[in-house]
């Protein structure tokens, strides 16, 4: 688990450049049509600028001892740090969210050294770069990960801290990598909010849930402060892998009884299992498929679709309580939050509330 705010405060919403302060609409870098999804592929790019992939390959470095990975540290500056580890939460991050992330917090990162602190990462052997090409834009995106090295570089200087291990990027399917950025989005679209009020990575539950990529304390209405644990959906999932993250839930909670357990140091005070879904369609069919209304837990899509169309206080909808698998629908209810983009009075002390 880690604080992702690492203990600083994002610029106020008015002054995010890519999210509309009055309407909460944004454009996500995640969000992909169901056939893109499917035709979706990604691949290592280990050139350097203007280099061969010989000459490329010869300037990374390779560490033989441990002490080798001090030697680094010492060397990079604190910007580097910041974003391999923000690489590193995250597992893939694509290049304009890092800018995104320049612009959240301009006084732990510095976009103008993005480009620097990239290069140093690649060259010392921390990250790998990947390029995907964008459906509808049809440009070569940059994304980035962890590299082995990297991986061991921080477990050597942080210890006890958990990373994804980047030798599962060549068992898993490439469409994954979207499940990491949308989990990037919803990070990065909730932290500006004046609603925020703190947000951290991986939650298990003491090991009795699957695990969650992002959890995010929201002040959902005035006094009334709610913890997201959120579990980022694709298109392609299986239902079996949802239906687990549901029952062990319900049992978590002893069946929507306990909702206050805690989570990471958040503030909240009940928790709300969260699913992100692309499109309206998308939760309608998971909602009908896995019978959502008949849990007496809270549960909550956010959507995507209908963030860049309306707004985040609009994207939220929850199932239907009661309905059956043999009804025709509807399926979910939209929720309007219009408050979660009021600025707060306390906005400077919101986290320690």
């Amino acid at each position: 688990m880690s604080d992702l705010t690492q203990g600083q405060h994002a610029i106020k919403l008015e002054n995010n450049s890519f999210i509309d302060s009055k309407t909460g609409q944004t454009i996500l870098p995640s969000l992909m049509t169901k056939e893109q999804e499917e035709m979706f592929s990604i691949h290592q790019n280990k050139f350097l600028k203007g280099e061969s992939l010989r000459d490329s390959i010869a300037r990374v470095k390779s560490y033989e001892i441990a002490d080798q990975y001090l030697t680094t540290f010492v060397n990079l500056e604190d910007t580097d740090i910041y974003y391999l580890k923000f690489i590193a939460m995250f597992k893939s991050v694509q290049q304009l969210q890092l800018i995104r992330q320049t612009a959240l917090f301009p006084m732990i990162y510095g976009r103008a050294h993005l480009r620097d602190s990239l290069k140093r990462l690649i060259v010392n052997g921390l990250i790998w770069r990947w390029t995907y090409r964008h459906p509808v834009y049809n440009d070569d995106v940059n994304v980035y990960t962890l590299s082995g090295n990297g991986y061991r570089f921080l477990e050597t200087i942080y210890g006890q801290e958990y990373y994804f291990h980047p030798q599962n990027f060549y068992s898993l399917p490439d469409y994954f990598h979207i499940r990491f950025w949308e989990t990037v989005d919803i990070y990065q679209l909730c932290v500006s909010l004046p609603a925020f009020h703190g947000a951290t990575h991986l939650y298990t539950g003491h090991r009795k849930l699957i695990s969650s990529p992002l959890q995010v304390a929201l002040e959902m209405a005035p006094g009334q402060i709610r913890n997201f644990v959120f579990y980022p959906t694709l298109q392609r999932d299986k239902d079996s892998y949802y239906k687990e993250v549901i029952l062990l839930w319900n049992k978590f909670t002893n069946e929507g009884q306990e909702l206050d357990q805690p989570v990471n140091g958040l503030p909240g005070a009940q928790n709300v299992l969260a699913f992100y879904t692309s499109t309206v369609k998308a939760a309608e069919e998971l909602t009908q498929r896995l019978n959502l209304g008949a849990f007496s837990f809270p549960i909550v899509f956010m959507i995507g679709s209908v963030i860049g169309k309306l707004g985040v206080a609009k994207s939220f909808f929850a199932p239907l309580l009661n309905t059956s698998k043999d009804e025709n629908g509807p399926w979910i209810k939209q929720m309007e939050f219009d408050s979660i983009l009021a600025e707060r009075s306390n906005y400077e002390s919101h986290e320690e509330s």
